[in-house]
């Protein structure tokens, strides 16, 4: 400090504290953006979720979030612990977690979702299959819009009670192993029928057809 006759007080750490003060404001923006980037990526998943529900979750003790992350990641059980919470919403609630089904059918996996679905009561499934159809008008996400048969096959035929569907690769893979194995039989040749691929003619059947006309005749005056 140096004290000038004007009475002016010249304070000469300043710059000591300007070159201090500088970092800190840096880690500090610093922070900031990691903070936010970090909440950019957990909401990659951009499921939609509604205030009111979130109020009902709250009354009914039920950790929403929590849960609604889990089932993102892929768990069945907190998947059916979603489908079953649509006993507790109605009206504009319902349909809202509905929409938020809806969305978390592609982050979970169609399969993984559809597998979680006989978990609870048949009139739930039903109500769901109400709620997701009612969602689809509802949705931000216009990919969701179109039909449910046609980007989640499994979880429509699921709500609907149809077989689900087969996955051609997958069936090519099981044919290719069980002839591996060497099998041969009759439900290789039908797996074989069904997915388009024609199975040999070496049957009995078959192989008498083919008998030439001469030794047929041979043989039956023989046995005269």
């Amino acid at each position: 400090m140096h004290n000038f006759a004007s009475g002016f007080t010249y304070d000469n750490t300043f710059p000591m504290k300007k070159v201090l003060f500088f970092p800190l404001i840096c880690l500090f923006l610093l922070g900031s953006l990691s903070a936010n980037s970090q909440t950019t990526a957990s909401d990659s998943a951009d499921i939609r979720v509604a205030e009111g529900v979130l109020k009902m979750a709250d009354w009914a003790n039920f950790d929403y979030k929590n849960i609604l992350k889990k089932a993102a990641g892929g768990d069945v059980a907190a998947i059916g612990e979603m489908i079953d919470f649509h006993r507790f919403v109605d009206g504009m609630d319902g349909t809202n977690h509905g929409v938020t089904c809806l969305e978390l059918i592609p982050v979970a996996g169609d399969r993984i979702f559809a597998s979680a679905i006989p978990i609870n009561k048949p009139a739930l499934t039903k109500l769901l299959l109400k709620r997701l159809m009612a969602a689809q008008n509802r949705t931000q996400q216009s990919e969701l819009r179109k039909d449910l048969s046609e980007w989640a096959p499994y979880t429509w035929a699921t709500l609907n009670g149809l077989p689900l569907p087969v996955d051609p690769e997958e069936e090519r893979k099981k044919l290719e192993e069980m002839e591996s194995t060497g099998i041969k039989s009759d439900a290789l040749d039908a797996a074989r029928e069904k997915n388009g691929v024609r199975t040999g003619t070496g049957t009995e059947s078959n192989s008498i057809m083919t008998t030439p006309a001469a030794t047929r005749d041979s043989s039956h005056n023989n046995r005269q």
